[in-house]
């Protein structure tokens, strides 16, 4: 199997080629969606892109560069649930992103990799192709990869990859079943009362402007925490998510009060009116520490553990 070596190799390889593209205009696609049924065109991209001032989108409307199922029509137009819109913007380069994976683990089945930050998992917002899954398409282009847990764009740590699809749908359906064990690190602002604690706080479906989630009615949630040492202002958590719900740990740590270090906007939510999700830095401490969960063919369990990055080292 490969490398670590040479897997590094092909992936600086890759980002050099995804770094030759040339620059294309950027297309954006929007499904119109049910609780949108009804309502007027203009008004759904106000509701949705809040953060965006209306005159922006009345000219993209007005100027024929927003459409509606590839149609020019008005800002008023009513517009029915499953309808495309669809417009385009000037290029822009994406921002920059960390290439250092390594290969922790790999076989026929499955890869293990240590993913750094920042490095989006998926397309989304700014990043189109500064991902980790264009970055592994590019590098091993005769290789099918379906990444199976999605980490935070500026989280670190094991990201696992399955190599065909009927390895990633047993993995994905032991991750349903919660027949995976994971444990994170996270660096948190304060103390907690206990030594123990855990958060059942419910996280919202709907995605924020910048593309997070809020505590709010919505999928159930549940997150164990476990004081592994103690600073001055600070706190060393493990971490149990018995659910993989988006910004799930963070969400909860911060609403209990304790939110994580470099993790601006869910500390202060009005970061988030003016700035992205994904900081372009990597700031933020939290870590996918370990993995368990079983052999897609064979009842043989594996454990992995990434190992962390420089700037955990006065805390470890």
């Amino acid at each position: 199997m490969i490398s670590n070596t040479d897997f590094k190799s092909a992936i600086l390889s890759g980002y050099q080629k995804i770094n030759s593209i040339p620059p294309t205009p950027r297309v954006f696609t929007l499904s119109v969606k049910k609780k949108f049924d009804g309502f007027q065109l203009i008004d759904v991209y106000c509701q949705s892109f809040s953060h965006v001032d209306k005159t922006f989108w009345e000219n993209k409307i007005n100027t024929g560069n927003l459409t509606l199922d590839g149609k020019k029509v008005s800002p008023n137009h009513t517009v029915r649930a499953g309808q495309i819109t669809q417009h385009t913007s000037p290029y822009k380069p994406e921002p920059l992103i960390s290439y250092d994976l390594n290969l922790i683990h790999a076989n026929n089945e499955f890869w293990v990799i240590n993913k750094p930050s920042p490095l989006p998992v998926h397309a989304g917002g700014r990043y189109l192709n500064h991902t980790l899954k264009k970055l592994l398409e590019t590098s091993f282009p005769k290789q099918q990869f379906h990444l199976i847990n999605r980490l935070d764009a500026n989280t670190t740590g094991l990201v696992l990859v399955a190599l065909n699809k009927q390895i990633a749908q047993n993995l994905n359906e032991q991750f349903q079943k919660q027949q995976v064990t994971k444990t994170y690190l996270a660096l948190v602002e304060g103390t907690p009362e206990k030594n123990q604690f855990s958060s059942t706080k419910s996280i919202g479906k709907e995605k924020t402007p910048a593309g997070g989630r809020k505590i709010e009615a919505g999928k159930d949630s549940f997150t164990e925490f476990k004081i592994q040492n103690k600073f001055n202002d600070k706190t060393l958590l493990e971490v149990t998510p018995h659910s993989g719900r988006t910004n799930q740990i963070r969400l909860h740590l911060a609403d209990i009060g304790l939110p994580i270090v470099g993790d601006l906007g869910y500390k202060n939510p009005a970061y988030f009116d003016q700035k992205p999700l994904t900081y372009d830095q990597d700031t933020l401490f939290l870590h996918s520490w370990k993995l368990k969960f079983k052999s897609p063919f064979s009842e043989i369990e594996f454990e992995f553990e990434a190992p962390i990055n420089t700037k955990w080292t006065p805390y470890i």
